[in-house]
């Protein structure tokens, strides 16, 4: 099951693809147009509701730490949300790999692994093969994936803590 916001990439997708280049930029105008009205409309009927909440988060601003903690919590519960129609990742590019071997390094108590018997049919990108089987990245992201693996079973779950620990930061 897809859902209805991917569904609705795709048909902007479809539609604005048939277009030249020139053309899309037509399309896009328009479609600002169309949505700029409605947008109106939606703001105008709910105005008080969004100056409600407006206050409400200028209190919140009064308090850094619970501040600190809505920042680095809102992009994984954004992010959970999705989860119905936009599933847990999959690992596809070969940079992918060689982060989560330094996790599974990592994992198992090593800074790197020994010599694989069959390293010349082995051979991958982003991997040492000699004189140690590693890949060749330093080991932050691959410790945060171990952690997400700790913590969840998952290693996508150490990216998700990496997020909303570069959120917190930013604030």
């Amino acid at each position: 099951m897809q859902g209805f916001p991917a569904s609705l990439g795709r048909v902007f997708t479809l539609i604005a693809g048939h277009f030249p280049k020139w053309n899309q930029l037509l399309f896009e105008l328009v479609a600002a147009i169309v949505l700029a009205p409605i947008v109106l409309w939606v703001y105008r009927r709910y105005e008080p509701r969004l100056l409600g909440l407006a206050t409400s988060f200028y209190k919140l601003s009064d308090r850094p730490l619970a501040c600190l903690l809505v920042v680095g919590l809102l992009p994984i519960l954004l992010r959970l949300a999705l989860l119905p129609w936009y599933p847990v990742p999959v690992p596809r590019v070969a940079d992918e790999f060689g982060h989560l071997l330094v996790a599974d390094t990592l994992l198992q108590g090593r800074l790197a692994n020994p010599e694989h018997p069959l390293r010349q049919h082995l051979a991958t990108m982003y991997v040492l093969q000699s004189p140690t089987y590693a890949s060749i990245y330093p080991i932050g992201q691959g410790a945060l994936l171990a952690l997400g693996r700790i913590l969840t079973g998952v290693p996508w779950a150490g990216v998700c803590l990496q997020v909303a620990m570069m959120s917190s930061a930013m604030y």
